[in-house]
């Protein structure tokens, strides 16, 4: 029973100082719009991180993609479910994966045709 008690310690310990990176929501404060069809959302450039869901993009073959902030070198690091963290070059304000667009610049500006990404 020692056992049983100490383990689920350990365990909640352990959860508690996991990352929380990405744990399923996306900013609060983020402005979304949905006009002629193309979906733009607007957060901070100091959000800390943010998610997309594929919904209906044939163009690509990843299901999400992660975009997070890297505060140690100041620059945005993205990953989808298929690839590992990978840097965004600074000078590139434009990120293209499939039909999504992100900018970065003045805040982050994501677009996308509606229905076929999520901002969950």
């Amino acid at each position: 029973m020692k056992r049983v008690i100490c383990f689920f310690v350990l365990m909640l310990i352990l959860s508690a100082c996991a990352p929380a990176e990405f744990q399923g929501t996306n900013p609060k404060d983020a402005k979304v719009e949905i006009v002629d069809g193309v979906v733009t959302i607007r957060i901070s450039a100091s959000t800390p991180h943010f998610w997309l869901e594929k919904v209906n993009d044939d163009s690509v073959a990843y299901n999400r993609i992660f975009v997070k902030i890297d505060s140690d070198q100041k620059n945005f690091l993205y990953k989808t479910d298929l690839e590992d963290w990978q840097m965004i070059p600074m000078d590139e304000k434009i990120i293209r994966m499939g039909q999504v667009q992100i900018t970065l610049e003045d805040g982050i500006l994501i677009t996308y045709p509606s229905g076929t990404w999520a901002f969950p």
